[in-house]
Order: structure tokens, then C-alpha cells, then sequence
């Protein structure tokens, strides 16, 4: 008969590991908002919800920047700009987040990925032929 081992009451995790961790539990509650139906949709949150619990202590921070103002001083890295054009000058929008930003005590862990919209508005005559 094999002995039984006791499991330790602390385990040790790269900041790497955790920084995984963490980006899957917000891809689950990305794909918990995306799911029509709303008892897979609910599942998917409490599953993202427990883990998180389980979690707590390690205190760590997802940054999600999709609809916030886009700031050059930002933390997450630019992959691209894509450029509408419109009617008025608005600042610049983070329009999605393929990676959060994570942080642990206000210290960024792992450096998120975001996408920015940049409305163009064309100068008058821009386009225009003087045919």
C-alpha cells in the first residue's frame, strides 16, 4: 500500500505561469460576454469567478483598455493603428485588447496588447478633382 503525501500549503509559480494564468481567465470572461446563450454564458462568468477566488491572494491586476482614450504614455503595446475617417477630430481609441496589461502591486507584470482607432478628418478639397 503506497503512502499517502500531504499537499503543500504553498506552491511556487514563475510570474510567467501566473501571467498565463491570468490572460486565460479573462479570455474565458471575453468569451462568456460573446456566448448567445445565457446559461453557457453564466456558467463560463462562475467558472472565471472561482478561479479568480482561488486566486486572491496572489493580488494580481487585468487591464482591459478596450474604449478608453489611448494615451502614447500608455503601458500596452500598439500591434496597429486603423485609420475611419470622420466628420470632427476625436482623440485616439482603444478599440481592442488581443492581451490585457497585468499588474501586481501597480508593477506591470506583463505588457498588454491593444488596437487604436484614429478618426481622420480630410482637410477641405482633399479628394477633390479641379476638373
Amino acid at each position: 500500500m503506497s503512502e499517502i503525501e500531504v499537499l503543500p500549503s504553498s506552491v511556487l509559480l514563475s510570474s510567467e505561469g501566473i501571467c498565463s494564468l491570468y490572460s486565460e481567465i479573462w479570455r474565458l470572461e471575453q468569451l462568456a460576454g460573446d456566448l448567445i446563450d445565457r446559461v453557457q454564458s453564466a456558467s463560463v462568468r462562475r467558472i472565471a469567478r472561482q478561479i479568480r477566488a482561488g486566486l486572491a491572494e496572489v493580488d494580481v491586476e487585468i487591464v482591459d483598455y478596450s474604449g478608453r482614450p489611448y494615451d502614447p504614455g500608455m503601458v500596452p503595446e500598439v500591434l496597429d493603428i486603423q485609420f475611419i475617417t470622420g466628420v470632427e477630430e476625436v482623440g485616439d481609441t482603444v478599440t481592442e485588447t488581443i492581451e490585457p496589461t497585468l499588474l501586481w502591486r501597480g508593477q506591470v507584470l506583463r505588457r498588454g496588447q491593444i488596437v487604436v482607432q484614429r478618426v481622420v478628418v480630410p482637410k477641405w478639397g482633399e479628394g477633390e478633382s479641379n476638373d
